[in-house]
């Protein structure tokens, strides 16, 4: 081990405090729309608050401060067809002077009843994100490729990017047998 010291800012080794943080999400079960061609829609709307007691966060440079209150909101809905299934959906949060809202589109080609290929692309006021998955069953693994454009970080850091991947199991998936009848209001 060497014993000259390497210029590293050292921050308290140690720190605990309780970080407190609400959400709640509001899932619409599938219904059936006459839309000139009858499809299956569902619907989502969620929203969260985190750090509702701002916890002190140490920053960079070695100072305590008080980490804000971030509000976010985020919804979308999935029209349901026999091959492929659209989910356009929308995320936004502020914390602060800070403000973030991305867009974006998931399609899943369903191969056959256990299989899915999923692609997607999300714009936002900080980056693009592409993701490619593959859903088996209730098991979903993804890939998302960020790539930061705007953001005052990006400016100074060229290709900021993130890889990322999710492995999601869904235990408790909803039926085709709850599916309600809208009726055609066109």
């Amino acid at each position: 081990m060497a014993s000259n010291p390497n210029g590293e800012l050292v921050f308290n080794r140690q720190t605990t405090s309780a970080d407190l943080n609400v959400g709640a999400l509001w899932y619409s079960a599938p219904v059936k729309l006459n839309l000139g061609k009858e499809r299956n829609i569902s619907a989502y709307l969620g929203g969260s608050a985190f750090h509702l007691n701002t916890p002190s966060n140490q920053s960079y440079t070695g100072k305590m401060a008080k980490l804000p209150v971030r509000y976010s909101i985020q919804g979308g809905f999935k029209i349901i067809g026999e091959k492929f299934d659209l989910s356009p959906n929308f995320y936004s949060y502020v914390q602060e002077r800070n403000k973030l809202i991305s867009y974006g589109l998931l399609v899943d080609y369903k191969r056959d009843a256990i299989n899915k290929i999923s692609a997607g692309v999300w714009y936002g006021s900080d980056a693009v994100a592409f993701c490619l998955g593959y859903t088996w069953l209730q098991m979903r693994l993804m890939y998302s490729y960020d790539v930061a454009h705007t953001s005052p970080v990006s400016n100074s850091v060229s290709a900021l990017q993130a890889h990322e991947i999710t492995l999601t199991i869904n235990f408790n998936k909803a039926s085709q047998k709850n599916i309600k009848t809208v009726p055609s209001f066109l």
